[in-house]
């Protein structure tokens, strides 16, 4: 009998061994790298420096080009790290990977110029110009209208109304703007109105952040001082559809920024307590989660084919103002960071699965991954 029972019990235990070892098995986690490519001093040859906005330039049509504005320089990069050319300009500017533009407080007009220095159109008229991917807009003298225009210059459409615009954003789907009466706006990328209205629920209403999906079905904000709330809305036409909201533990009095992802599927939103994140599924439902930048959010990227998405975050308070770059992935799942310092003015940005981190006099590109 006890034969019996070890020739029963000899083949069990193997059994149990090689089914733990089949679903005890893991993969090895593989680790995020960095792998420093180059860093290009931006003033490193003299001569190619462009007092003036820049003359027509060769560029290659097999690498991207990123663009860069460090303190009052601005200019083109490939992302083989050649600088296509950079300008020093006296006061304001506004550049894309497209385009960009100089302007001062007295400015009547300005130009624009594309990204071989050639000037593509003159808007004749005063303000103060702005430009987000492709598109162009002109806020007016009073802050209280602004008005799109096309690449040959022509006006588009205007709007204008009491209040002061208190912060804007565009997406290739729309336009939103908040305002400090606590009004938010949404138009179509033609001009027509798809939400107007106040959020309110607060004990003083203004509009400190907002941003407006890519297919222009959204809209995201913080609302109000005191009782301040996040909340996502759906484009309806006037009548807008609060489709999640929640109030804030510690507030801001200034302005916030806020980031659509590149699906529209995640809000980002700067607040006193972090950077909240807002994920809505494929079943409407919303997840909210919280990091820590360690500073005060001042860019988002991503990549379209990077499971990665890049925080830049600066801390003023300190000494020496100290930058923080943060990597998320899985949504909010920091996977690893980097910070310095001894710089007045950084930039990020991901282009051809490298990051790009701009200082004061230089530029870092970095390979990022896992392995």
């Amino acid at each position: 009998m006890k034969k019996n029972k070890n020739t029963i019990i000899i083949p069990l235990t193997v059994l149990f061994c090689v089914l733990y070892i089949i679903f005890a098995f893991r993969p090895l986690g593989t680790e995020l790298y960095f792998e420093p490519l180059q860093t290009i001093d931006i003033y490193g040859n003299e001569e190619n420096i462009q007092q003036e906005p820049p003359q027509a330039a060769e560029t290659q049509t097999d690498v991207s080009i990123v663009p860069f504005k460090l303190g009052q320089t601005l200019g083109y990069i490939d992302s083989n790290g050649k600088i296509l050319y950079r300008y020093s300009f006296p006061w304001k500017s506004s550049i894309t990977e497209n385009f960009f533009t100089v302007y001062d407080l007295n400015s009547t007009k300005f130009n624009i110029w594309d990204q071989k220095g050639q000037i593509i159109t003159t808007i004749d008229a005063a303000g103060f110009p702005f430009l987000e991917q492709d598109r162009i807009f002109l806020f007016g003298p009073g802050g209280n209208n602004f008005a799109k225009y096309d690449i040959s210059g022509k006006k588009l459409w205007q709007f204008e109304r009491f209040a002061p615009i208190t912060c804007f954003n565009s997406s290739k789907g729309g336009i939103t703007a908040g305002y400090s009466d606590g009004t938010l706006i949404t138009w179509a990328s033609d001009g027509t109105i798809l939400q107007n209205f106040i959020p309110g629920g607060s004990n003083h209403n203004v509009i400190l952040g907002a941003a407006v999906s890519g297919d222009g079905k959204y809209t995201a904000c913080i609302s109000g001082i005191q009782k301040q709330r996040f909340i996502i809305t759906k484009n309806e036409g006037k009548n807008s559809k609060i489709i999640f909201h929640h109030y804030l533990n510690e507030e801001k009095t200034t302005q916030c920024y806020i980031k659509f992802s590149l699906d529209d599927s995640t809000v980002y939103y700067d607040t006193a307590a972090g950077l909240g994140i807002c994920v809505m599924d494929k079943v409407k439902r919303f997840h909210k989660y919280s990091i820590d930048p360690q500073g005060t959010v001042m860019q988002i990227v991503e990549g379209p084919e990077s499971p990665f998405v890049f925080i830049l975050a600066k801390n003023a308070e300190q000494e020496n103002t100290e930058w923080t770059v943060t990597i998320l992935e899985r949504v909010n799942h920091i996977a690893g960071r980097f910070s310095f310092s001894n710089t007045e003015n950084a930039f990020i940005q991901f282009k051809d699965q490298n990051l790009f981190v701009g200082t004061d006099t230089t530029i870092s590109i970095l390979k990022v991954g896992r392995k």
